[in-house]
This record gives C-alpha cells, structure tokens and sequence, in this order.
C-alpha cells in the first residue's frame, strides 16, 4: 500500500476475559464504517495468537485480566 494513501478502514482487536465487554466493544466497533474487529481474546495465549494471524491496527487490552498480567504482554503483542 502507498504510504501517501489513507486507509480505508482501521484494524482492531479485542483483548478481555468478561465476555459481556468484548461484545460491548464488538457492537461499538461494528457501528463504526471505518473500524474492522479482525480478533478477540479471553486470555494471553488467545491474544496471541490473534495477533499472529491478524496484524491489527489496534489491540483494545484489558490491564487487568483476572488470571494473568497484562501489562508484561504488552510488548508481546507488538512484536
């Protein structure tokens, strides 16, 4: 893609163990014509491997998931 061209859409991933708030954020970014939600995750190991299949744009990540740390996962989704 041009880097001078203007994205058509913007990728995002949804990253949190209550499910009640990932279909929230899901019904918000499916209103919005420009956000695509190309993942979800309850947990570290799902996140993961959303990411690796997906490259988003953006990982909406709840800092505090009930079973694990988030922010240590932080610089493992950005590789």
């Amino acid at each position: 893609m041009d880097p001078f061209t203007p994205k058509t859409h913007v990728t995002v991933m949804v990253v949190d163990d209550l499910a009640i708030i990932r279909f929230g954020l899901k019904l918000l970014i499916e209103t919005q014509p420009t956000l695509c939600l190309v993942g979800e995750a309850k947990n570290r190991a799902e996140a993961l491997a959303q990411v690796a299949s997906s490259s988003p744009d953006i990982i909406l990540l709840d800092l505090d998931l009930r079973e694990e740390d988030s922010p240590p996962l932080i610089p493992l989704l950005l590789d």
